[in-house]
């Protein structure tokens, strides 16, 4: 490959992994019955759509942050709103108790609780598609070719397969990003207001107002942030129960963490990595604990560095996606999907033929490639594998564009340092 060429190769290598995962998929699930899909979809196939589901339920409390939810209050209006397509009989034949963390599947088959479920799904893949098509540069067909990649995508699946309301602040996120440098005002402000509204309903995409930091937006900076406490912190004190509610909100998040943050180790976020090398070496000899936090501190900080380092726009998304992903103790395979910005960034505006970049386009194939894996102890489909190569794959694009910004941010000081000597030499020769 002629690295000096003008000519790159990133979309061709890309779209034609994609297709090349996606048609192995679609055949081994044919060949297999469809147990091959259990190398892309949640292990119990009973719990399909139970996110959403589960959620319904937890939202007919008064104050559902009573009962261990973890979703910003946003969330829980919208849940509200699907909860009262279901008819009370229905209800009260299925549910006993709307404080337990796994309801009936049950509720699955009666057509009160799936008239919301149907209307979210298909608003929410028509907006969607809009977004994206907004978002994405090029010919239409390229766009229909991504479109279509994207949506058969290992994580895209994976969030369709829980019913995940996440789609929502990746559609939110997208608007952000189309339109936060628009000189249209109009434009701009719907930015700012989508990225209010992605917080409002997950707090991931508040990562993305670092980019308002860096380009020095101060003035949209601080209205973005008036605009995240109004759908995230005022629904609180409007439809709940104000600071208590906050208190219990927070402490969810903090006491699920700390369950299931060292007992999930198929989804892998920075602490995990160092831990699941240290198994692989097996090394007992450190607090296993207090090494992965350490490890997920300095990834999560050297991530946040990046963005501000790096030159390139679509490496400072990548970066706020690799803390997004990252950081929180509990990650899992549908938060990869914020990785569609970054990736529709690079395959638009890199016009450079570089190595590195070559090096990012296999982490992205690494992320949203459905490759069937089978587990080599029991025989069986699983997404044990594809999810630790998907992990990896964002830690090591996280090393590598902090890298490229220490590179970058070094380049600057020396330029300024010999402009600056320069100067001073220039100075005793004339005096």
């Amino acid at each position: 490959m002629d690295l000096k060429s003008t000519k790159t190769y990133y979309k061709q290598i890309f779209y034609l992994a994609m297709v090349a995962s996606i048609l192995l998929m679609l055949m081994l699930m044919l060949v297999t019955h469809g147990e091959s899909a259990r190398s892309v979809f949640f292990v119990d196939n009973k719990d399909s759509f139970m996110d959403h589901f589960n959620s319904v339920v937890y939202s007919y409390s008064d104050d559902p942050y009573a009962n261990k939810v973890m979703y910003p209050p946003l969330a829980m209006l919208f849940y509200k709103v699907m909860g009262i397509l279901v008819p009370m009989n229905i209800y009260d034949k299925l549910i006993e108790d709307p404080s337990l963390v796994l309801q009936p599947p049950a509720m699955k088959i009666y057509q009160g609780f799936t008239y919301g479920f149907m209307i979210f799904a298909v608003i929410s893949g028509i907006l969607f598609i809009f977004a994206l098509n907004e978002f994405k540069q090029g010919r239409k067909s390229e766009k229909l070719l991504f479109t279509t990649l994207i949506v058969l995508s290992a994580p895209f699946l994976f969030m369709m397969d829980r019913g995940n309301n996440i789609i929502i602040p990746l559609i939110f996120s997208i608007i952000f990003l189309t339109f936060y440098d628009s000189e249209n005002k109009v434009l701009r402000e719907i930015a700012l207001i989508s990225l209010g509204l992605a917080v409002g309903f997950k707090l991931y995409p508040i990562a993305f107002g670092a980019l308002l930091l860096k380009e020095k937006h101060y003035k949209e900076l601080l209205r973005a942030a008036i605009y995240c406490i109004l759908f995230t912190i005022v629904p609180f004190f409007v439809f709940y129960n104000g600071f208590e509610s906050i208190g219990l909100f927070f402490k969810n998040i903090s006491s699920n963490s700390d369950i299931r943050g060292m007992k999930d180790t198929d989804q892998l976020n920075f602490s995990k990595m160092i831990l699941y090398v240290l198994n692989v070496l097996r090394i007992k000899a450190f607090d296993l604990k207090a090494v992965s936090n350490i490890f997920n501190y300095v990834m999560t900080g050297l991530s946040i560095i990046g963005v501000f380092t790096v030159k390139e726009r679509w490496k400072s998304v990548l970066l706020c996606c690799c803390v997004i992903y990252g950081f929180p103790k509990v990650t899992t395979s549908y938060m990869l999907v914020f990785f569609i910005l970054p990736l529709v960034m690079l395959l638009d505006n890199e016009k450079e033929n570089k190595l590195l970049t070559y090096f990012y386009i296999l982490c992205f194939i690494a992320i949203f490639a459905p490759i069937p894996a089978v587990a080599p102890s029991t025989k069986l489909w699983t997404r044990y594998a594809m999810e630790k190569v998907s992990s990896f794959a964002v830690g090591l694009a996280t090393v590598v564009a902090f890298s490229e910004g220490c590179k970058n941010l070094f380049s600057v000081l020396l330029n300024k340092f010999t402009k600056k000597e320069v100067q001073v030499l220039s100075n005793e020769r004339l005096s």
